[in-house]
């Protein structure tokens, strides 16, 4: 299994459950959005975790682009697992010969 690959869902994941709920709080009165720090892994993978604006208020422009950023990053990854899996699946055809 692909960690770097798994790591990077997970981070995409996080992106648009946090955009979705700094969205979904857009007019909710001191609410400090949220937003999703990455950082390399040692196994090689993307370490995400959440913090907090240190002021209230969210930026709908920025909260678009996180969406669009997320939705690549999980398609690219999601292609490597796909990639991956169909490499794997060629290597046990050709060995069966």
């Amino acid at each position: 299994m692909n960690l770097s690959s798994l790591s990077g869902i997970h981070a995409a994941d996080l992106m648009l459950v946090t955009t979705a709920g700094n969205t979904a709080n857009l007019d909710t009165p001191g609410y400090r959005a949220a937003r999703v720090d990455l950082a390399p892994d040692a196994a090689g993978g993307v370490s995400a975790s959440v913090s907090r604006a240190s002021t209230p208020g969210v930026d709908l422009a920025e909260q678009a682009v996180t969406l669009i950023t997320g939705s690549l990053v999980y398609g690219a990854n999601a292609r490597m697992l796909q990639a991956r899996a169909e490499t794997e699946r060629s290597i046990i055809d050709v060995r069966a010969y």
